[in-house]
């Protein structure tokens, strides 16, 4: 029986010891008569500074996710095989984002967008498998709104313009991180022709796949993302959404020194289809962005996407269409001012859903793009009636217990100048992007 006791004792004497040494030794020594009122103090402290609770009146949440991709290059006089991500904007990235009600049908929150750039697709080329950039991390987007059920939500910040990714956001079929209108893949590779040398233009110099970056920035005189992708990266604006009406959404943006646009989208089911149809035009006088003094750049997006729900079959087609007001730049005969000619971007891209296995769609498909009359050289040259096209296709596999993709993909990219000779280049692609 003593030896009972005794034990029960030591028992309650550990417990009592590890229950104060759970608390700090500053909690122990201070615990006076109501220690489980300190305790509970300590649990909400924790609570308080723990990311999945926030502040306990601003929820956060964090979201994401990780790519990489094994790229294979042709350009026509060498070929290499480089390992990079999917290039800023669909790079690596974590998002945190909260909200907090203010009132029944009010709220406010922000987000905030960090982007993690391991390599960056847009600079590679055949003498750099690294870029200058790796490595680095971005802040995309930074930005407060406030939120209303009943008449949409403002924003202000560092967010994208509405003219941003509009046509590409028509896309519902699942493949947009294996495949969109932007030739991203081969966009710093300089196009090569005969003699295994790059291609020469008639103001002596080179051009790349991107379609020139030179001083008149390419496809969009220099207003953000290239051929297809114009008003292409998130920008300091002032924003409205509309709340979704019958399926129709309408936004607004502001901001840059006079940049501006508007965009409409509608979503729904007829029948047996799926459908989507965005429209969009933006606008900027923003001389930094590429606008002439007193002119300005204007952007106009249209794009569609059908999907038969019983058989998977779908159909994406998307259009881009840039005019210069006042815009002037040297054309194909150097040295010589001209009006800038207004330019275009067609994509179109179909295949199929597939329930083949059963852990997610198999989505094998085909795009085509051709951009006509946005193509500069390396000093900023116009090449008058240059036309760039690519096509391909491969095949997107879903693995819906890991929220993940995996993609495998062929593209061929050629680029027409008139008097010049020109190599094609082609790129095989695999790839896997995670979320979380």
């Amino acid at each position: 029986m003593k030896h009972r006791r005794l034990q029960t004792k030591i028992t309650l004497a550990a417990a009592a010891s590890f229950f104060a040494l759970g608390l700090g030794s500053a909690s122990a020594a201070d615990l006076g008569g109501d220690c489980c009122a300190d305790l509970e103090e300590r649990i909400a402290e924790l609570e308080a500074t723990t990311a999945r609770k926030g502040n306990r009146k601003v929820s956060l949440t964090v979201s994401g996710w990780v790519a990489e991709q094994i790229i294979h290059w042709d350009d026509g006089v060498e070929s290499n095989t480089y390992l990079a991500g999917l290039g800023t904007n669909y790079a690596s990235n974590v998002n945190f984002s909260g909200a907090a009600q203010i009132s029944p049908g009010w709220s406010a929150g922000f987000v905030l967008h960090l982007e993690a750039i391991d390599n960056n697709l847009y600079s590679l080329d055949a003498d750099n498998p690294r870029t200058p950039d790796a490595g680095t991390v971005n802040t995309k987007k930074s930005y407060w709104y406030i939120k209303s059920d009943q008449l949409g939500q403002l924003s202000v910040g560092k967010q994208s313009p509405v003219g941003d990714n509009a046509a590409f956001g028509s896309d519902l079929s699942g493949t947009t991180a294996a495949a969109y209108w932007v030739s991203y893949d081969a966009w710093n590779f300089k196009v090569n022709g005969a003699g295994g040398v790059p291609a020469v233009t008639p103001s002596g110099t080179f051009v790349t796949w991107g379609g020139g970056a030179g001083s008149s920035g390419g496809q969009c005189q220099g207003w953000g993302g290239g051929a297809a992708d114009c008003v292409g990266s998130p920008r300091n604006q002032v924003r409205y959404d509309s709340p979704t009406i019958a399926g129709f959404t309408a936004r607004a943006s502001w901001g840059e020194d006079d940049e501006w646009g508007v965009t409409g989208d509608y979503t729904g089911t007829w029948g047996e289809f799926k459908v989507r149809g965005v429209a969009s035009y933006s606008e900027t006088s923003d001389s930094g962005l590429g606008a002439p003094p007193g002119g300005s750049l204007e952007y106009t997006q249209l794009a569609g996407y059908v999907e038969h729900m019983p058989s998977g079959i779908w159909g994406n087609f998307q259009w881009g269409h840039l005019d210069g007001d006042g815009l002037k730049a040297n054309v194909l005969g150097v040295g010589v001012a001209g009006d800038i000619p207004s330019n275009d971007v067609y994509y179109a891209k179909a295949g199929v859903k597939l329930k083949l296995f059963p852990i997610g769609l198999t989505t094998p498909y085909g795009e085509y793009l051709k951009a006509e009359d946005g193509v500069y050289d390396n000093n900023g040259v116009h090449l008058a009636g240059a036309e760039i096209e690519h096509y391909g296709g491969g095949v997107v596999q879903d693995i819906d217990a890991a929220a993940m993709q995996v993609w495998l993909r062929y593209r061929n990219h050629q680029m027409d100048i008139p008097g010049v000779e020109t190599d094609d280049m082609y790129t095989v692609v695999f790839g896997a992007l995670i979320g979380f």
